[in-house]
């Protein structure tokens, strides 16, 4: 019975260890004034599969989402302000997103931010993938989705991340670029 005890909490002293090590990773990502983002975002939607390349950019006086792929709406550009996003194109302004239910790929960079910044730390652990040692932690907003992060233990970059609502993933961000 004392045996047991010992390695329960031994198991508790490395869990908040990692707590501490995303918790610190998480505020100075969040913290930096200037931030750029590449990403591959595949949208998991029951109705369609699709999959864009995004670049997230956060400036002391805007946010923006700007497509990269597919190339048919290259350069077609997201502004962030506040809670609403808008697509900029050729002087002509559109509202955009998915269904309430459903997150947009658009707008899955800016919610990992939110994520991110407001989310509450469900857990945290480590997992080996090809090779690399990878950091994971989960997330929960107030409406109950639930954001994953793979982190890259070697270099603290994100490799990773899952956004989904409920059991189903909605969203894949992989393929990420920082500066």
């Amino acid at each position: 019975m004392i045996t047991l005890t010992l390695v329960f909490l031994s198991g508790c002293s490395g869990s908040k260890k990692l707590e501490a090590d995303f918790t610190a990773w998480r505020q100075d990502f969040t913290g930096k004034p200037e931030l750029q983002i590449t990403a591959l975002v595949t949208s998991a939607a029951e109705a369609a599969v699709s999959e864009y390349k995004l670049v997230y950019n956060r400036s002391s006086d805007e946010e923006t989402i700007t497509v990269v792929e597919p190339l048919m709406i290259a350069d077609v550009t997201a502004h962030i302000s506040g809670e609403e996003l808008t697509l900029s194109f050729d002087g002509l302004i559109l509202e955009t997103g998915a269904s309430p239910e459903e997150l947009s790929p658009l707008a899955a960079l800016p919610a990992m931010i939110d994520f991110l910044e407001s989310g509450f730390v469900k857990s945290v652990w480590t997992e080996k993938s090809e090779g690399r040692d990878l950091l994971v932690a989960e997330l929960e907003n107030a409406d109950a989705s639930r954001l994953t992060i793979w982190l890259d233990k070697a270099d603290n970059l994100p490799v990773l991340a899952t956004i989904r609502s409920g059991e189903s993933v909605e969203i894949i961000l992989n393929a990420m670029e920082i500066n």
